[in-house]
């Protein structure tokens, strides 16, 4: 007989590409928020806030957090020098006559100076906290190792095979099926085009599903065991 092989049906790759390309970018969105877009769009607020322009937005301190924001707000004595908040801070972000600001990327701190001393401090949270930038990133993280087992799918989809040959059929992830280990082929009622081969393997009875969606040639491989067995379908 003619042999006949098969890959898998283009659909069936489209398919399995889509999706692994789709849960890819969501990942990188995800994560791109967690990491840079979301302390980003809270720079913008803080400098919108304090009356400049959007295109001027300020660089977040990445080291300075909302634990430590409120932390240190919650421990400062008043009247010390400004010099001795940088100290613990860092350089301010923005300093004005009467306040310097400290921004992070879940927020900013605010203290207010009287000319050379520090009055209070105040820790505020922007847009979109740092919780919410957490998520973000938690999100990210489960949908890279969602597309990386969609990846692995899409390499099986690929890699799927079948082979008919004077050995029998081969289908990838099954045992050699023999023409004499076949004991029926019948049209599927659920869907056109649709087989379901019978045959015995190590004493038990299965089944194998011929489906073009699976393998592009089915319907031919289908053909050619009736006509091989002289199956009736």
């Amino acid at each position: 007989m003619t042999p006949i092989h098969s890959r898998t049906s283009t659909e069936r790759i489209v398919r399995s590409l889509l999706l692994s390309l789709l849960v890819d970018v969501f990942a990188v969105m995800y994560l791109y928020d967690g990491f840079v877009g979301y302390p980003q769009k809270n720079a913008v607020q803080f400098t919108m806030l304090l009356g400049r322009s959007a295109a001027d937005s300020f660089a977040p301190n990445s080291q300075l957090t909302a634990e430590r924001g409120r932390r240190f707000a919650e421990t400062l004595r008043a009247g010390q020098p400004p010099d001795k908040t940088a100290t613990e801070l860092g350089p301010p972000t923005v300093r004005q006559d009467n306040a310097a600001y400290f921004l992070g990327p879940g927020g900013w701190l605010k203290v207010e100076l009287d000319r050379d001393r520090v009055i209070s401090a105040k820790w505020f949270d922007g847009p979109h906290t740092e919780s919410d930038q957490s998520i973000q990133r938690l999100i990210g993280w489960i949908l890279v190792l969602v597309g990386f087992a969609a990846t692995l799918n899409l390499g099986r989809v690929i890699a799927t095979r079948a082979s008919l040959t004077d050995a029998g059929l081969q289908v990838t992830g099954r045992p050699l099926v023999s023409f004499e280990s076949m004991t029926a082929l019948r049209s599927s009622s659920s869907a056109a085009g649709v087989s379901e081969l019978d045959y015995t393997h190590d004493g038990q009875s299965a089944t194998l599903r011929l489906d073009p969606y699976l393998y592009k040639n089915a319907v031919a491989i289908s053909q050619a065991i009736a006509e091989r067995k002289g199956f009736s379908r």
